[in-house]
């Protein structure tokens, strides 16, 4: 839903001017500091609720950065982030609550050593983290590559604050994952095997994040059109109605 009202926004924005407004502008420039500063924010939390929060802010904020852009590889790139992005953090939010509804709330502000008590939630974890945060094979890969090589032909400074977001999530997940998943556990700790239900929706979610990640051209080349389209209505005057044709 993030996602959608990101688009959205940008939706309204864009196409009331001739050209790209300077509003839509600033609003970039803004949404790429909330991007940034969402994903410091990922790094402190003390819950993974909080983890997956703040991440998806800072997600739903570099999306809109992108849409604001003027390169149609930003474009495309922001558009690849909205997927790929919604995939894993949709990944990772469900296997949070698979091991809350095991366990309660999960704190991260200590060792849980919830990884003999959960392995395969574990592993799928670091994977859904790990498509997050432009993993080779996956499609954050392909989707970071296209945003950070339009931001920066299109600014300098915003290439480097995507870059930067992308570290900040990157120190968030992992510690997530160690605080969550590591440390020591007792020996007579209850093992909880994974469910047939979410190791479909797991799989599935996964299948599709390295499908497309392993053979990206057609969806980049759908992706490149939409692009193209959007950068196209940003240039077109408006249509008026000569005054003495008006009623």
């Amino acid at each position: 839903m993030p996602q959608v009202a990101t688009y959205t926004a940008a939706r309204l924005l864009v196409g009331h001017a001739d050209g790209v407004p300077h509003e839509l502008v600033v609003l970039a420039n803004a949404a790429l500091l909330t991007a940034a500063y969402g994903a410091a924010l990922a790094v402190v939390q003390r819950d993974v609720r909080g983890l997956v929060g703040m991440l998806a802010m800072s997600q739903s904020a570099m999306v809109f950065a992108g849409l604001s852009g003027t390169v149609a590889a930003e474009l495309c790139g922001a558009l690849a982030v909205w997927v790929s992005s919604g995939l894993a953090l949709t990944g990772i939010g469900l296997v949070a609550w698979a091991l809350e509804s095991r366990g309660g709330a999960i704190s991260i502000e200590t060792l849980q050593g919830r990884f003999a008590d959960a392995p395969a939630l574990a592993g799928f974890f670091l994977l859904f983290g790990l498509a997050a945060l432009g993993f080779p094979g996956t499609l954050s890969f392909v989707a970071d590559d296209l945003i950070i090589a339009g931001s920066l032909d299109d600014h300098v400074h915003a290439g480097v604050l995507v870059i930067l977001t992308t570290v900040f999530a990157a120190i968030a997940v992992m510690r997530g994952w160690f605080r969550v998943f590591g440390g020591p556990v007792t020996v007579d700790a209850p093992r909880h095997s994974i469910l047939p239900r979410e190791r479909i929706a797991f799989t599935a979610l996964l299948a599709i994040l390295f499908g497309l990640g392993l053979w990206p051209g057609p969806f980049v080349h759908s992706l490149e059109r939409v692009a193209e389209s959007l950068l196209a209505s940003r240039h077109q005057p408006a249509t008026t109605v000569p005054l003495e044709k008006r009623p």
